[in-house]
């Protein structure tokens, strides 16, 4: 019933924004680790409702950016391994704020094994909560809470 009403609370927002947030999933670095971490977050996200762009994989931060940009992303998910996003998140982020988009940055896997700089708005991992994170995700997006009808 509470993944029911996450995803209701997205069709509400669709139907007077005429569309639901978009998320594009950003798969870079090592094969094994991109893949398996998108398909997790498309997964985790998937629940809620959201639009869903998820490419094989990008060349380039510049390439995912540019992609963000042409989606008109509200959310980038960077998915990679562990080793990766010490570098990949800052300069995703930066490469985000060149181009000035304003999406929230999270990235698929464990904050406890991460190191971003900071540059992370949340984590999507095997312990987070899910209706925790989709609820927090919604707020932050400006979804407004309503009774169901």
């Amino acid at each position: 019933a509470d993944i029911e009403s996450i995803r209701l609370r997205t069709e509400r927002y669709a139907d007077t924004h005429g569309a639901p947030p978009r998320i594009l999933l950003a798969p870079l670095g090592p094969p094994a680790a991109r893949s398996a971490r998108a398909t997790f977050a498309r997964n985790f996200l998937g629940v809620a409702g959201f639009a869903i762009e998820e490419p094989l994989a990008f060349e380039t931060v510049d390439d995912a950016a540019e992609a963000a940009l042409d989606a008109d992303a509200d959310v980038v998910v960077l998915c990679s391994s562990n080793s990766e996003y010490t570098d990949l998140a800052p300069t995703l982020a930066a490469a985000l704020a060149d181009r000035d988009h304003d999406a929230f940055l999270g990235v698929a896997g464990s904050p406890d094994d991460i190191d971003t700089g900071g540059h992370a708005d949340f984590f999507l991992h095997r312990n987070s909560s899910l209706k925790d994170t989709l609820t927090t995700l919604q707020n932050d997006l400006g979804m407004s809470v309503q009774d169901d009808p």
